[in-house]
């Protein structure tokens, strides 16, 4: 098979072996997989720094159907979105965006648009000063019409019943809630600014679309990031 060439997001690594490294790659041609990078971590590879989680990268690789482990040939860095990794508060949701990526993606799972929005998100996270929870939020609602489970959709199939959107008697919105979710998902990036919304209802609408992702896959509290979410809105409610 010849090699391939695609962009990529570093989701995750760990190291491996004495010099190597296990990235999780969500890539453009290929969806979601693991590789590894030998020798990533010997004082005078090429890739030093290029699999860091984030990271915006071009890699060139031998694919295989169904290895467990590809292998990197080439790789270089696209965007390292440094202006992200400036600040804890965009470091920590765009941690949260590629958590949510990596457990709503089996391997070889692919979605053009997904990595689209996720490219997308990371770009406008890395530029903007708008608040990044709600860039979050914004990218919850877009990733739901990704992956197929819009709330649209939802509404259709009755989900919301006594002006309540109810999951199993965990979490309820209102029909402003629903509505504003609604409105938040046809804005581009460049006018979420007008959206920005209290604290408290931010922190509750990210924590029910979580579950609304999830729903299908996971329980929200398996989620790593959740804490740290709701340290940041605590943060801001203390600071204003």
């Amino acid at each position: 098979m010849p090699y391939s060439e695609t962009e990529s997001i570093v989701l995750k690594k760990f190291r491996y072996g004495d010099t190597s490294l296990i990235a999780t790659l969500f890539t453009k041609e290929f969806g979601k997989f693991n590789a590894i990078i030998k020798g990533a971590r010997s004082i005078k590879s090429k890739y030093s720094g290029i699999f860091d989680p984030i990271n915006h990268i071009k890699i060139i690789l031998n694919k295989k159907e169904n290895r467990e482990l590809q292998v990197i040939s080439k790789a270089e860095v696209l965007n390292p979105y440094q202006n992200i990794k400036k600040e804890i508060e965009k470091l920590l949701i765009s941690f949260r965006i590629l958590e949510l990526i990596n457990k709503l993606f089996y391997q070889y799972d692919k979605s053009e648009s997904t990595f689209s929005l996720l490219k997308d998100t990371l770009n406008f996270l890395n530029e903007s000063k708008i608040d990044s929870s709600l860039v979050l939020l914004y990218f919850q609602t877009k990733l739901s019409k990704s992956i197929g489970i819009s709330l649209a959709r939802e509404k259709q199939n009755n989900i919301i019943q006594d002006e309540t959107f109810n999951y199993y008697g965990q979490y309820k919105i209102d029909r402003n809630d629903f509505e504003y979710l609604q409105n938040l998902y046809k804005q581009e990036f460049n006018s979420l600014q007008k959206f920005e919304i209290d604290c408290n209802r931010m922190y509750n609408l990210i924590d029910f679309m979580d579950t609304h992702l999830l729903s299908n896959y996971y329980t929200s509290n398996t989620l790593l990031t959740k804490r740290s979410i709701f340290q940041i809105e605590n943060f801001k409610l203390k600071h204003k």
